[in-house]
């Protein structure tokens, strides 16, 4: 069975599971062509710091979204009904992986980034 079968079949199940109205997110699905995720290559500074910046504001929305569902499962409307979740909970561990392992790649970079620069003798330094 593949993941995306396996997948949607714990959402079914967690949609006979509760009376809540279904997700309004649906996610999206990585495809490369060789069936594994890009190398990432070997980045300069500025290259690094555009990463940076954009990993962390992905990992900002990421968190964003998974707070607002834990809002969301302690609200109701008007006429106490839930509201529907913004994301279902298979969704949220999907969220959560994607956040872990992009900050990972980033850490990893930064990593190679440092053992690059302390390999290379500073510029205008004296021994």
């Amino acid at each position: 069975m593949s993941a995306a079968a396996q997948a949607a079949a714990l959402e079914d199940a967690a949609d006979k599971r509760s009376d809540r109205p279904a997700p309004l997110f649906q996610p999206f699905e990585w495809v490369y062509s060789d069936g594994y995720p890009p190398r990432i290559p070997m980045v300069g500074t500025v290259e690094l710091v555009g990463r940076a910046l954009d990993v962390a504001n992905g990992v900002r929305v990421i968190l964003r979204m998974l707070e607002q569902v834990s809002i969301d499962s302690a609200s109701c409307d008007e006429h106490c009904n839930p509201l529907p979740p913004l994301l279902d909970p298979v969704t949220v561990g999907h969220l959560l992986r994607f956040g872990i392992s992009a900050s990972d790649l980033l850490a990893q970079d930064i990593s190679r980034y440092q053992e690059r620069l302390s390999e290379e003798p500073a510029k205008g330094a004296t021994p």
